[in-house]
């Protein structure tokens, strides 16, 4: 049972990869995620500034034209502040990151809860970053839906059911699309009085 099952969700996981390749994700939203990437991941800052033996004030002289290019690539405006603003505001992020100890994973998103905290006072003279970081972390979130899409097909493909793989197909599509269970009386109403039922 736990065979076909893991053999069921290798299918979907294979199935969803091709499907989010060709035709889900174009090229535009792959650009998205890498300037989200850019913008977000304070750790990969933090390792490259490692890596580049650069002070803070240096790394973000040479990475400010890339961080600018993000913005203006996920329609941030800052027509209204000068560029000087925005650039000295980087500055000082980057010496935050370069000040941070921990940057893995489960400690980035206490990082940035910390970079927001009233009582820290840290978002002071870094404002136009956390505006961007808060725009950018809102554009794309493709892994928590497929996160959301597996869970989807989870529920829908249990072993009692004894459903081929193209009726759980079916189903998970209808819950990924459709309206809520509860909210598709209108929806059915108006399907069943366009239907002949033959007897």
């Amino acid at each position: 049972m736990c065979k076909t099952v893991d053999a069921r969700l290798g299918r979907l996981a294979s199935r969803l990869f091709n499907d989010i390749k060709t035709s889900t994700i174009d090229e535009k939203e792959l650009e998205v995620i890498d300037q989200t990437r850019l913008i977000l991941d304070a750790s990969m800052l933090k390792v490259d500034l490692q890596k580049t033996n650069l002070s803070p004030l240096a790394y973000s002289l040479a990475t400010f034209p890339a961080y600018l290019e993000a913005i203006t690539k996920l329609y941030i405006d800052f027509s209204a502040i000068p560029e000087s603003v925005v650039e000295k505001h980087y500055q000082t992020f980057i010496k935050l990151v370069e000040a941070e100890k921990n940057l893995d994973a489960p400690n980035l998103m206490l990082f940035w809860s910390k970079l927001f905290d009233e009582n820290e006072k840290l978002f002071e003279g870094i404002e136009t970053v956390l505006h961007t970081a808060a725009v950018a972390a809102v554009k794309s979130s493709c892994e928590s839906v497929v996160e959301s899409f597996v869970s989807k097909y989870e529920y829908h493909s249990n072993s009692r059911r004894n459903l081929d793989d193209d009726s759980i197909s079916d189903e998970c599509m209808i819950a990924q699309n459709g309206p809520a269970l509860s909210k598709c009386e209108k929806s059915l109403r108006g399907h069943s009085q366009s239907c002949t039922i033959v007897k």
